[in-house]
């Protein structure tokens, strides 16, 4: 998260958008296509926050408001540092809180 805006790295199926492809500075992608994270991308663009698909560096990991991880397992898990270095406030953000409850809420009612 930064400025408000999900920025995620594009699955290989993504790289397939042959102007996306060509914005990165990769030829590839290793990014797993997962439900969870198709899930959590969803949910951010149905809460009204932006989603871009963007190469990101380290620099700009550490340089995140907000930093997360999904995965079927543990969900979206906030990542608040990285080494020694702290991201964002060394907690987990409002909007990194926001798409767990969305998610967690999706889950259940798929589930009932």
């Amino acid at each position: 998260m930064k400025g408000g805006k999900l920025i995620t790295p594009p699955t290989p199926d993504e790289m397939r958008d042959a102007k996306l492809a060509e914005a990165m500075p990769y030829p590839k992608s290793a990014v797993l296509p997962g439900v969870t994270r198709e899930a959590v991308v969803e949910l951010a663009r149905e809460a009204g926050i932006e989603v871009e698909l963007a190469a990101i560096n380290v620099t700009q990991l550490l340089d995140a408001d907000e930093l997360f991880l999904t995965n079927s397992i543990m969900q979206v898990m906030p990542v608040c540092r990285i080494e020694k270095s702290a991201v964002g406030n060394d907690k987990p953000g409002t909007v990194t809180v926001k798409l767990s409850k969305l998610y967690d809420d999706k889950v259940a009612a798929e589930t009932d």
